[in-house]
């Protein structure tokens, strides 16, 4: 996968976002969706990240997909070869419109006014799974990890398959000190992308962790102190 900067922007960092959707995505319709433009789309990879933009035209059959990203003042045009295409998935211009506001207050580090923009959006539409999801990313940035993990379990309730809500799941358990419950996340994370590195080294060692603490032995009790022997 390549990137080109678009001449004149700000070089900046472009967010991707970890996740792996089941499904496929058949090579004609994957050509058909690449003949136009999409004003607002998602591209799921084989590695399970997800990458959001504008899919540009593709220039000859069988050639990378080509997405323009935007973020902030940056623009650039990422070439995908069409192998490392898992599917494309469209986002209605509500939820566009939300995300890139969210993006927005999320790069100039307003966690809390993305939280609020994404509360606001749920109201109305109470069964997207990935506004939960972002919810619970923002809530995380916001520092507020027991109100993340409850949106982020109901993006996960409402897509067992979304790698990146169950990741953030994952840590906003930890956070709250609740180990045995970011194992159980981290090991449905594993079944999502089983060749997925982090989540494996993560979980041993959270698994160590537990094995020590449950195999340490016992402190023996301390003997009672000697009674004062009596006065003369």
């Amino acid at each position: 996968m390549t990137t080109r900067v678009k001449r004149g922007a700000r070089p900046g960092a472009l967010r991707t976002l970890a996740g792996a959707l089941a499904g496929t995505f058949l090579a004609g319709a994957l050509c058909a969706a690449t003949a136009g433009v999409g004003a607002a789309d998602e591209v799921i990879l084989q590695s399970g990240r997800v990458l959001r933009g504008e899919i540009l035209a593709s220039e000859a059959e069988g050639a990378p997909l080509r997405v323009r990203v935007q973020r902030g003042q940056t623009e650039a045009v990422v070439e995908i070869p069409l192998a490392e295409v898992r599917y494309l998935r469209r986002l209605t211009d509500d939820a566009e419109r939300l995300l890139r506001a969210v993006d927005e207050a999320l790069i100039e580090g307003k966690a809390a006014e993305a939280a609020q923009l994404l509360t606001d959006y749920l109201a109305a539409n109470p069964a997207d799974a990935r506004a939960y999801r972002e919810l619970g990313f923002a809530l995380l940035l916001a520092n507020k990890p027991q109100p993340a993990a409850e949106a982020l379990q109901e993006a996960c309730r409402r897509d067992a398959s979304d790698l990146e809500a169950r990741l953030s799941l994952a840590s906003a358990e930890e956070r709250l000190g609740r180990r045995d419950a970011a194992i159980e996340s981290y090991r449905l994370a594993g079944e999502i992308a089983p060749t997925h590195a982090r989540i494996w080294l993560r979980l041993a060692d959270l698994l160590l962790g537990r094995w020590a603490e449950r195999s340490a032995p016992e402190e023996a009790p301390s003997a009672p102190e000697p009674a004062p022997e009596p006065a003369p």
